[in-house]
């Protein structure tokens, strides 16, 4: 998107594709453990993204969140123009920060602790702060007027599968959101749990085996905000299935936590999180299309075939195969975050 003189891209680093475009402008909002079935490792990661704001020209500029650790690491080595922001000891910060009753913030943005104006989000979580920071301090370094850049945030109302609200049924609200990492995963449940709520259950399929692998079967942490976990089969994306993982491991590294006695695999409480469940083949949960103007929900118990006549129905609709019904709510205020 852009102008005639501006064009704005998010640089995907998988494979290194983002070292193929020529920035003047450098954002990096985080560095995560993600894709390592092309980096292998942490250090390579990071090294690909030292290399990315290599490419900036010299005068150019590097804007980072500073929160982040890595980030922070490759912004005190970067020796060009740079802006940091986060939550504290950056540029820009924010101060009195509020919530609204549907977990919207609200904060007065900080430049260097000149307070610039207010900014008020339309978004659940606390990530989407860092997020709008990022997004003004662009702007505003672009020649933007601050109320030109609040305004425009205050109008924003999110992108499609970004905790994206499909509909309310029975009291229980759905959203979904491409969250594929742990660290997107946290965030989303951390925004679900800004709204009323009586309980989260978050329905989780991995999209690819290397993630499995790699990011979900050992210390997860990333689901404490959940009620209850239920794990569909890994969808393979573009890999293949060579049988070293499956949806059960992913769930294997809290049960060891967990009293096995117990039939439905309820944490101890140390841990947020009460149940965590494979998804067998047992219970259909069919999310209909978008393009369904009631956003319809449908649970059925059916044999194998019937799910197979489900998906050839309805091609391009979301399937999620679970061992148990999700618990009834017994008021209107439970909430469902599907991932």
């Amino acid at each position: 998107i852009g102008s005639h003189d501006l064009f704005i891209t998010e640089a995907c680093e998988y494979v290194e594709s983002f070292l193929t475009l020529r920035p003047t402008v450098a954002l990096i909002n985080n560095i995560d453990n993600d894709h390592l079935d092309y980096y292998k490792n942490m250090d390579n990661i990071v090294a690909a993204f030292r290399r990315f704001i290599g490419l900036l020209p010299e005068n150019g500029v590097f804007i980072g969140c500073t929160d982040d650790s890595r980030v922070k690491r490759l912004f005190d080595d970067f020796r060009g123009n740079k802006i940091s922001y986060g939550m504290k000891d950056a540029d820009y910060t924010p101060a009195n920060l509020v919530y609204d009753g549907n977990g919207c913030p609200s904060f007065d943005l900080m430049f260097r602790g000149e307070n610039l104006g207010r900014i008020t989000l339309h978004i659940p979580g606390s990530h989407t702060v860092i997020d709008s920071m990022a997004a003004a301090a662009v702007s505003l370094y672009l020649g933007a007027e601050m109320h030109t850049v609040s305004s425009g945030l205050e109008a924003f109302r999110n992108t499609q599968r970004r905790f994206e609200f499909y509909g309310e049924r029975d009291g229980i609200k759905i959203y979904h959101d491409y969250a594929h990492n742990p660290a997107e995963a946290a965030a989303a449940l951390d925004a679900a749990s800004r709204i009323p709520h009586r309980n989260i259950y978050c329905v989780f399929q991995c999209n690819s085996y290397t993630r499995a692998k790699t990011l979900f079967t050992d210390h997860v942490t990333c689901f404490n905000n959940a009620t209850a976990v239920l794990v569909p089969d890994i969808y393979p994306g573009r890999e293949k299935d060579d049988g070293t993982v499956h949806a059960r491991d992913m769930v294997a590294d809290k049960r060891r936590r967990i009293d096995r006695n117990r039939s439905r695999c309820r944490f101890r409480n140390r841990d947020n999180v009460q149940n965590v469940f494979f998804a067998d083949p047992f219970f259909i949960v069919h999310h209909f299309p978008l393009d369904e103007r009631n956003h319809r929900i449908s649970a059925a118990k059916r044999k194998r075939a019937d799910f197979e006549k489900y998906q050839q129905q309805f091609p391009d609709a979301l399937f999620f195969l679970m061992h148990n019904k999700l618990p009834s709510p017994n008021t209107n205020s439970s909430l469902c975050i599907i991932i």
